[in-house]
């Protein structure tokens, strides 16, 4: 039995065997089922508390010889393996919570050294069943009485691909259920008793938290670059690149309203560069956006870019082109 505790439930003693048990040997399904109620985040907080680690084979590296260049290509070391890859998306996989955007091992020892799991496809009898009861059911219901194997979060992603929308009864009854007179009157006393934060009641109210006493504050480092890029010599730069290239794409030739100015070596790395005509080039936003499948930036990532990748980008997009023709 769950207890509620704040914001979240408290583990109890039996639980926290349970975890120890099984949370290096079972799956992120599996272990979601034993602690059913608690969001995968939770398990995963609790037991680095124990220091439990389901990857026991990581390397520290330091981080002087985390990254090499050579011949122009920067490379990156596996934290699992030890080889030095390529730092592309071609090796390693996306994560923006890593501080390069990019996880510390590559695709390659991905699967079960970085995280046990053995996610079910959906059958098409279970896609049958949810277009018959997503309508008209709720997202606890769906998962408690049609597939209480699969995570509630799984089954609206798989609602939401296969463009299946609720009812208005269905929403009207999950808010009803959501915003009980109970639970309206347990935040009016909360209210009360802490009282409501605002204006001049406020804790916070009059201070200016910017800069360094702001707590989101990342470095300097940032900051300067957020500040060149809204520069008006930045800005200037955009629009003269723009122009020299007659406002047409310089990889697939197209002409269209939306252009953007890519960096040949990349912002971050070469700020002498930053302002230098030479150094940027016009794409439009199917071969420069790193959210479309195909572009510069989705092939060899958003970290790390020269100028000798894009010619190889370049070569490979007009070879295609080509063939297209």
């Amino acid at each position: 039995m769950l207890i509620k505790k704040g914001k979240g439930f408290k583990w109890t003693l039996e639980d926290e065997q349970n975890l120890r048990k099984n949370y290096l040997i079972k799956t992120k399904e599996e272990l979601l089922i034993i602690f059913k109620g608690r969001t995968w985040k939770a398990i995963r907080d609790k037991a680095n508390k124990f220091k439990l680690k389901r990857s026991n084979d990581y390397k520290k590296i330091d981080k002087t010889e985390l990254y090499k260049v050579e011949n122009g290509i920067t490379y990156k070391k596996c934290k699992c393996c030890g080889r030095y890859l390529p730092f592309e998306l071609k090796y390693f996989p996306k994560d923006l919570s890593c501080d390069d955007n990019f996880r510390g091992i590559c695709k390659e020892c991905k699967g079960e050294k970085f995280s046990i799991t053995n996610h079910i496809k959906w059958t098409d009898e279970e896609i049958k069943l949810l277009k018959e009861v997503y309508e008209t059911s709720t997202l606890a219901e769906l998962s408690d009485e049609f597939f209480p194997n699969r995570r509630r979060e799984y089954i609206d992603y798989k609602a939401i691909e296969l463009g299946l929308h609720k009812t208005k009864e269905t929403m009207n009854r999950i808010y009803i259920e959501r915003f009980t007179v109970e639970s309206n009157l347990k935040i009016s006393n909360t209210r009360k008793i802490d009282g409501i934060f605002k204006g001049k009641a406020n804790p916070m109210y009059g201070s200016h938290r910017v800069g360094i006493l702001n707590p989101h504050w990342k470095g300097e480092s940032v900051n300067e670059g957020l500040r060149m890029r809204s520069s008006y010599d930045y800005k200037e730069w955009h629009k003269e690149v723009l122009k020299r290239d007659n406002y047409i794409c310089q990889c697939c030739g197209i002409k269209t309203n939306k252009l953007e100015v890519h960096h040949l070596n990349n912002f971050a790395e070469f700020k002498d560069e930053r302002l230098d005509l030479d150094n940027g080039i016009t794409l439009c936003k199917s071969c420069h956006n790193s959210t479309i499948e195909g572009s510069f930036h989705n092939t060899y990532g958003t970290c790390h870019n020269t100028k000798e990748q894009f010619e190889e980008y370049k070569k490979y997009r007009n070879e295609i082109n080509k063939e297209v023709s």
